[in-house]
């Protein structure tokens, strides 16, 4: 037997769309849930992400105010250094007292001293020969990055470091050897670099101090120069002095 529809397919469309609207409803419903939910859960997180965000904030801003104030005292430093530096290498040339006093402690009475000159470093560095060499890209660039105290001490080195503070001295004495021994104390000497015998002749005069001698004495450096001394000097060994002629006469 046949089942005859009389009724036309709109009908039926009609009738499956009103079956199915429970069914929408049902998941339309549950994704709004789903939604709040979620919406619930990130608002929580949000909130909670907030006050963790307040409790920190005095924390961070007094880190950066810390690093701030570490920033301005590694600067300040620097400076403070630099200037340091800088006195302590203008104090570098020793005391012209302490010079004289380091020639005349060990000189004995057979040895007359007639002429005496201190040359430093700073008044040689000003002949024509001393001139400043140029300096490449990365070096003015390394010397623009200093301080002013700095480039004020690189400019003093560059002119100054090359050329030691000489003494040069003449006289007389009656016993040779009297002077050898002279100026092997003076290589002693804790600001004494070198004591070297320039010339040595015989002359006749009237005080009995027959041999005439040029010496020529080199300065230790100072405080702040190449090979200069960071602490507290101390005696040096003794060392002989050196003779660059021979006896004449």
């Amino acid at each position: 037997m046949l089942d005859i529809d009389f009724l036309p397919a709109q009908y039926h469309h009609r009738q499956a769309r009103k079956r199915s609207k429970p069914w929408q409803a049902v998941v339309t419903l549950t994704f709004a849930a789903i939604v709040a939910v979620a919406a619930v859960g990130q608002f929580r997180q949000h909130a909670a992400l907030r006050g963790e965000l307040e409790l920190l904030a005095p924390q961070y801003e007094q880190a950066a105010a810390a690093n701030d104030r570490l920033v301005k005292l590694r600067t300040e430093l620097k400076e403070v250094r630099a200037e340091a530096a800088l006195l302590t290498y203008l104090r570098h040339p020793w005391p012209r007292t302490q010079l004289l006093r380091a020639l005349l402690e060990p000189l004995p009475d057979e040895i007359l001293l007639s002429e005496l000159e201190i040359t430093t470093g700073a008044t040689a560095a000003t002949g024509p020969s001393q001139r400043r060499r140029s300096r490449s890209d990365e070096e003015e660039k390394a010397l623009a990055a200093l301080t002013p105290a700095g480039r004020d001490l690189a400019a003093l080195r560059e002119e100054v470091d090359a050329v030691p503070t000489v003494i040069r001295v003449r006289g007389a004495t009656s016993d040779s050897a009297v002077l050898h021994h002279y100026l092997g104390a003076l290589a002693r000497s804790s600001l004494i670099q070198k004591a070297e015998l320039e010339s040595i002749e015989r002359s006749e005069r009237e005080d009995g101090r027959n041999v005439r001698f040029r010496a020529t004495i080199i300065v230790r450096p100072g405080y702040g120069q190449p090979g200069g001394p960071t602490g507290p000097i101390k005696p040096r060994p003794p060392v002989a002095p050196t003779i660059k002629q021979q006896t004449r006469g």
